[in-house]
């Protein structure tokens, strides 16, 4: 009796080229990147979607020298931005700043438009990979900003260690008038807790519902509960 991916490509086999690409988009966020290969190599028309489908595997598993050098072997490189998203988010994931260096300069050098989406996934990069100043350069150039933007550079901030730059941001982005969310207040919790801000990171804490109705969720407990742990605050 055949496996069930021996059926399923027997009907892609006999089929158009969108059921090719859904059976490769599948694998691929399955992460079974063999058998997305193995039914990528026989498509017989390769189109954008299915090369970025195949992309996105690599980046989604983490392999990033293979997400690379698969990218390199694309004839006509036109990858979209989710797609460029993704592959940046990998790079953050592992902390790969020469591979994340690398697609900022395929953007710039392709003249791509650098929207939230695009913005966001660099400042995330940069700011995972302790390049705090090549981050904050992205954020002032954009001129369009909205929470996760903001977010992202309060976040930096905080994995480095700057936690008034933090705190002033925040403060900078509550001025006008940009409505955080619950991973904004854990970005700032987290910066609080590594200054050691115990009553400013219960200010915060209790904004979330008094102020914004947010209904705190288990990161920005687990931030609480590691402020005051770093403080000595057991009980």
């Amino acid at each position: 009796m055949r496996s069930l991916r021996e059926q399923y490509l027997s009907i892609a086999a006999k089929s158009p080229g969108f059921l090719w690409n859904a059976l490769i988009d599948l694998y691929a966020k399955c992460e079974k990147l063999a058998e997305a290969r193995l039914v990528f190599e026989q498509l017989p028309c390769k189109r954008v979607v299915s090369w970025n489908s195949m992309l996105d595997g690599f980046c989604r598993s983490g392999d990033i020298k293979k997400a690379r050098l698969f990218f390199n072997e694309i004839p006509e490189k036109d990858p979209d931005k989710i797609t460029l998203a993704s592959v940046l988010s990998s790079c953050a994931s592992v902390a790969a700043l020469n591979h994340g260096i690398w697609v900022h300069v395929y953007i710039k050098k392709n003249h791509i438009e650098l929207d939230i989406m695009l913005g966001t996934a660099l400042i995330d990069m940069y700011g995972k990979c302790g390049s705090i100043e090549e981050a904050y350069e992205i954020f002032s150039d954009m001129t369009e900003k909205n929470e996760f933007v903001w977010t992202a550079m309060i976040a930096a901030h905080a994995m480095e260690g700057q936690v008034q730059k933090a705190i002033d941001l925040y403060s900078e982005k509550e001025a006008l008038a940009i409505k955080p969310d619950h991973v904004t207040f854990a970005a700032l919790l987290s910066a609080c807790s590594h200054g050691g801000l115990v009553n400013e990171g219960y200010t915060y804490f209790n904004k979330m519902t008094s102020v914004y109705s947010i209904v705190p969720k288990i990161q920005n407990y687990g931030c609480m509960v590691d402020l005051q742990g770093r403080a000595g605050c057991l009980d």
